[in-house]
């Protein structure tokens, strides 16, 4: 796997600024989060999309230059920056005025047709329109590599929004099928598809891909690529094929078994199989083999090392079959903070580490949404230089306002509110699935009683008010127009 130490940034050596130095470039890659700096190189993804800003004084002509060939020594303007870019060879992809802000923009993706270690070299200049005056801006060097499946390469640029379509009851059918059109009309390109490994391996070698199959068609119809989470643990519990469970305690493995067990990797070998060309085939760009696992190892720290050794089987044989597709194993932002190690493991074994994240205190109640930005911060740079995957992300609006776990239908709107301004100022977060759309309902909820074994009221109140929408009548929360607003200004 190709490892960063820090972006390569090495600033260039220039002459005394004059009316010549007013012009600069900066190359960025906001989804890595690295950005060249004036006068500096930048290791450049392929196949990634790149912001190119050539700042100079308002009512000049910017020009941007590109070649993969350096210039011939010793060219240039007297006292300003050296000529770097070869002309003869280069391309001029954008030209124009300079905004009132003496910016001119560009962006484009790095074409993957360029093999890995070229040198491009990118230069800017600013013409004065009344005497012709060139002024050449520094030179920014890009070095290209491949992805690695962390990257996310099969997962097309730009950041992606995605969110959970929630059953509605017939009551507000209508109104949340044309909500979900409405927010697909809006941005919404994503969506994180959630199903267990015994749900494929229905039986001891027995696999059925028809339910898989059926939905990854219909979210490709959409229009939506596929965050897939195949789980094997799922935060408190097992989600195993019966027979890899212990049948005295169904949160445990089965006697003898431990996840590094040849028979467990090669059972799973056999889901990855049938699962990963078709999640590629369809449109899908990771895969994640467990939900929130920190959960549940945290309190199995003798599982941990074994664990990872599972995810570690899984990415190898994964890449085997789909080199591009990328794998990991979810935890929540309590990993940072209460099983760093585990989560250092996982980030070792895995193409990158996906996080879902509910900022909710230990006793219930929901933090303020003003820790929103240095959360998604936290998280954004413990995956560095990878990008940021949001599984999952939500805030309750809460049954009681301001009672109960504290929340309001104000602090549900502030939180995505805040969400969205984090995405734009961590740089790298290129998926994001909110959930959800509408609230569950009593049904759901009795569910998740059971599932996670907890009757906590507080619980209930925070499961049950996670939508964007009103359960029984599909009615608007105000977290669904600040959404909205949110998908118009990516």
């Amino acid at each position: 796997m190709r490892h960063f130490i820090a972006p390569a940034v090495v600033a260039a050596a220039l002459l005394a600024p004059d009316v010549a130095a007013q012009i600069g470039l900066t190359v960025a890659d906001p989804h890595l989060g690295t950005s060249s700096g004036l006068g500096a190189t930048l290791d450049a993804c392929i196949g990634s999309e790149l912001d190119f800003q050539l700042q100079g004084p308002f009512g000049q002509v910017g020009l941007l230059a590109i070649s993969g060939n350096p210039a011939a020594p010793g060219g240039g303007i007297p006292g300003g920056f050296p000529l770097v870019v070869d002309p003869t060879t280069a391309i001029f992809p954008v030209a124009g005025p300079f905004n009132a802000l003496g910016h001119l923009n560009w962006s484009t993706p790095l074409p993957v047709s360029l093999p890995a270690g070229a040198n491009l070299y990118c230069q800017g200049a600013g013409i004065e329109p009344a005497t012709g005056a060139l002024s050449l801006s520094n030179p920014v060097v890009l070095t290209t590599f491949l992805p690695e499946p962390g990257d996310l390469p099969l997962l097309s640029p730009g950041t992606h929004v995605g969110l959970i379509y929630s059953d509605p009851p017939l009551s507000a059918l209508a109104v949340m099928d044309a909500a979900w059109s409405e927010c697909l009309a809006a941005g919404v390109d994503g969506f994180e598809l959630a199903i267990s490994w015994s749900d494929i391996e229905v039986a001891p070698g027995i696999y059925d891909t028809t339910y898989l199959d059926t939905l990854l068609i219909l979210l490709q119809i959409a229009g939506l690529e596929t965050f897939l989470n195949v789980a094997t643990i799922d935060t408190v519990n097992l989600s195993l094929p019966a027979d890899l469970v212990d049948p005295s305690d169904p949160q445990e493995l089965a006697p003898g078994l431990t996840w590094d067990h040849p028979l467990v990797v090669l059972r799973f070998r056999e889901v990855l199989d049938r699962v990963a060309p078709l999640l590629v085939e369809r449109d899908g760009f990771f895969l994640s083999v467990g939900n929130e696992v920190d959960t549940y190892l945290g309190s199995r720290p003798e599982q941990q090392v074994p664990y990872a050794s599972f995810v570690a089987a899984a990415a190898d044989y994964t890449h085997q079959l789909e080199p591009k597709l990328g794998v990991g194993s979810t935890v929540t932002l309590n990993a940072l903070f209460q099983t760093p190690a585990l989560f250092e493991l996982l980030r070792q074994v895995g193409d990158n580490v996906p996080f879902t994240y509910y900022p909710v205190n230990g006793d219930g109640t929901v933090m303020d949404p003003s820790v929103v930005p240095g959360h998604i911060a936290a998280m954004a740079a413990a995956v560095a230089p990878r990008p940021l995957i949001l599984q999952e992300l939500g805030y309750p609006s809460g049954w009681q306002q301001l009672g109960g776990i504290g929340s309001s239908l104000e602090r549900q709107r502030q939180f995505v509110e805040n969400a969205f301004a984090a995405f734009a100022s961590a740089g790298n977060v290129r998926f994001a699935s909110f959930l959800q759309l509408g609230d569950w309902g009593p049904a759901e909820l009795a569910l998740f009683q059971l599932y996670y074994g907890i009757t906590d009221p507080l619980f209930l109140e925070f499961l049950g008010s996670l939508g964007f929408r009103e359960h029984f009548t599909g009615a608007p929360k105000p977290a669904y127009d600040q959404f909205l607003f949110g998908l118009a200004g990516l």
